[in-house]
This record gives structure tokens, sequence and C-alpha cells, in this order.
């Protein structure tokens, strides 16, 4: 992973938690946003690629899943990966195979994309398939009574043996540019699911298994390729400079976004704002808020800027804000280059 899409990941997840904790949810919109692939290089542009058999336990399942989610990805509304069905890239590898002497390693996986026509091939192992399994002493509640027709008319709450089962899953996935030959990609992805129960019900196995191969490999996509997310972001709904006729307009302009109409709301802020009278935070902010989901994100971040100097102390709506739409435009930068 690069480190510019490691920190983009870790402030786009503290700025989504911020945002959702400084707002009620009737004063927020909606935004867009656009993030380049976490881990592979911003030039490389793997769009045409196969999936090969993981090896391991649940290999084949493995290679099913992320080949649906491959095909499944969608950016900008787009499939982003054209990719070779791994029934017929099964065939042409047996046949492909024959010729070979010992395991696929990044050079052979190499000649055989370029043979099938595509610029990389995915493959890997699982390292990490169990349930973990403990005991320990809890409480349940057990019916005591019973009418004649089997009612319950009577609970108690009793000691009994509680069970506890943790199921990890881990899987290596290594990605091979076929020009090249090289490894461009390749990590450990772990996933986990755990239950704790002491009345007897509890998901099976399987399904506790599945939920954690699930996560592991929800991991992998993201990793390789471009995606669109949607942060919530508060809107300011106090203008303290204002006064009057402009706090009255202002005060509509929120009542139109928290009705979801955007579109009044910022020809408002708009008006009031070119209206001659002193500047107003909560105007440039909700205004710069305009700005960014319409995507015109140099506008957005001049606007959030001139708020922010209007400030005697921290605002961390406009800190937030400040972060956020500088890393929007670096990873719109970065896309330039992925598309």
């Amino acid at each position: 992973m690069t480190c510019s899409g490691r920190k983009y990941w870790r402030l786009l997840t503290v700025i989504a938690m911020s945002v959702l904790l400084m707002a009620c949810a009737t004063n927020n919109v909606h935004l867009s946003a656009q993030v380049a692939p976490r881990a592979l290089p911003d030039d490389l542009g793997v769009r045409r690629i196969a999936v090969m058999d993981f090896q391991g336990p649940d290999g084949l399942q493995v290679s099913r899943e992320l080949e649906a989610d491959l095909v499944n990805h969608r950016f900008n509304g787009k499939r982003y990966f054209t990719v070779v069905d791994r029934d017929r890239t099964r065939q042409l590898m047996a046949e492909y195979a024959r010729g070979l002497r010992g395991e696929i390693n990044p050079e052979t996986a190499a000649r055989f994309g370029r043979q099938i026509g595509v610029q990389a091939i995915l493959f890997g192992i699982v390292t990490a398939d169990g349930i973990a399994t403990s005991y320990h002493r809890g409480v349940a509640t057990r019916c005591v009574a019973q009418d004649k027709i089997g009612i319950c008319t009577k609970f108690a709450t009793v000691s009994t043996t509680c069970v506890s089962r943790q199921a990890r899953f881990a899987v290596t996935t290594r990605l091979v540019n076929t020009e090249t030959a090289q490894v461009v990609y390749s990590k450990e992805h772990v996933g986990s699911a755990q239950s704790d129960s002491c009345n007897g019900k509890a998901p099976l196995d399987v399904e506790l298994l599945a939920s954690a191969r699930t996560q592991a490999l929800n991991q992998v996509v993201p990793d390789m390729a471009p995606s669109n997310v949607v942060l919530t972001v508060a809107l300011k709904t106090d203008a303290a400079t204002l006064s009057g006729a402009e706090k009255t307009r202002f005060l509509s302009a929120v009542a139109f976004a928290r009705a979801g109409r955007m579109d009044r709301a910022c020809q408002i802020w708009r008006s009031i704002n070119h209206s001659g009278n002193p500047k107003d935070v909560a105007v440039l902010y909700d205004l710069a808020v305009c700005a960014e989901t319409s995507g015109k994100l140099s506008e957005a971040l001049e606007l959030f800027q001139n708020a922010d100097q209007l400030l005697a102390r921290p605002d961390s709506n406009i800190d937030a804000a400040l972060t956020r739409v500088r890393m929007e435009i670096a990873q719109r930068r970065r896309l330039r280059t992925v598309r």
C-alpha cells in the first residue's frame, strides 16, 4: 500500500466519524467522493484481469468470490474490471500447466497471463480457515414452570456452561503484472467472527466462517481499484453576524437544506453572501459545502479557507472540511493517472 493511500483512508475514516458525531441527522448532507486504489501504484492502470484458483482450504470458494467482487465492482457507474471467466481460465491453465515443472510463480503466471491477453493475474493462498472453541460459566434464562398446554409460566436465571467460538480466516493475495512479471501487490487479509452462547442458540460453524471470509475478502478490491464513497457532512445552522431579514433568509435556506432542496438553499446562501454585508462564517461554510457537493473542490477549499480566516478560535467542522477537501483534491489528481 502506498503511504498516500494509507494516509487518505485513515483520514477518511476519522473525518467520517467526526462529522457524524458533530451534527444531528437533520443538518447533514451527503457528499460523493472518489477514492484512488489504496495499494496499487497510481499509474499501473490494471483493468483486464484473470483470477487463478487459490491454494489452501476453501481456495476455490475464495477464487469464486473474488472473481464476483471484481466483476461487480463499479466506479462512476461503470464496471471497472474486465475479468476473464474463471472456468475458461482454469481450462487454459490446465493446458498451460502441462508444460510446467513445479508450482506457479510470478514468472510463469505472467507468461500465462500474456497468452490469454490480460494485464494482471490474481492468485494466492488461504493460510487460516478454522474455529477455536472455548467454554466458560455464565447465566441463562430457563423456563421452570409450564401450564397444562405447555406455555411457560415461570422463568428463572440459572448458571450454565456457555460456548464461545472464534472464526478466523486469512488469505494472502498476489497480483502479478503480466508485462513485467513483477508482483505489484501482495498482502495478507484477515477476517474474524465470533459468537458467545449460553442458551444453545448460536450461528453454525459454516456461517461464522463465511462471515470471517467475507470480512477478509472485502478488503481486496478497494486496494486494487478506485471507489466511490459517500461522506456525511454537517451544515452550519446559526449565522451569528446576521440579523433581521437576512437572518430569516438564512434560516429559510437551512429549512430547504433539511428538506433535501440543496439547490434552493445554495441559491439563498449565495444571495446573502453577495449582498455586500460583512462575511459570516456559517454562510461561507455552507456555501463551501454547496461547492463541494457540486464537485467544485477548488472553490470549496477557498470558501472553507475564507471561513477559517474569520474565526477567533478553532472550529472542528471547518478543520475537518479543510482536511477532507485537500485530500479529495489529491485523490482526484491521482485518479487522472488511474483512469
